[in-house]
């Protein structure tokens, strides 16, 4: 019978489950140990270098600029990408926390920051015309969102030219 087939074959079948657990087992370990060297550290330690905030910045917005992206409907956007990339900047340039900070809290910040004193009041005046384009929807014409753009690469430019000189 069946049952009789099985008990007398059943160290033969404990082998192959043995043998079959022991090379999975084996597999196993040989992977753990190939994949050793790519670890999340060994990666974290080749990366590339972050851009400088001034570099990172001046690419965005003039990204932004060329594609003229308040044209296709998408101005909120456009705004929000500009304010975000000039909060980053804000942050890596003169240490201001800025990227998760109102722009009513940014405006208290300045007066203690390093950013020269004309660009204060140009940089509150962006942010908030940015700020009323992405919370309260108002429609700006063409010509302001490239003075907008304009207005932060001029001040990104100005910011690491005056960078430079102290150097």
């Amino acid at each position: 019978s069946l049952w009789e087939a099985l008990l007398q074959s059943w160290p033969w079948i404990l082998f192959v489950v043995a043998a079959i657990g022991l090379f999975w087992f084996v597999h196993w370990l040989r992977q753990r140990w190939l994949n050793r060297t790519n670890s999340p550290k060994a990666l974290t330690q080749t990366e590339i270098p972050e851009e400088d905030p001034h570099v990172r910045a001046l690419r965005v917005l003039h990204q932004l600029k060329k594609e003229k992206g308040w044209t296709l409907g998408r101005a909120k956007e456009v705004q929000a990408e500009a304010s975000l990339a000039i909060r980053y900047f804000l942050e890596g340039q003169y240490g201001i926390p800025a990227a998760e900070r109102t722009t009513q809290d940014i405006q208290a910040l300045l007066p203690a920051s390093a950013i020269p004193k004309p660009w204060q009041a140009r940089l509150v005046n962006a942010l908030e015309q940015a700020d009323s384009v992405k919370f309260a929807k108002v429609e700006l014409p063409e010509l302001s969102h490239v003075a907008l753009l304009d207005a932060y690469i001029e001040f990104v430019s100005e910011s690491q030219a005056l960078k430079d000189e102290d150097a």
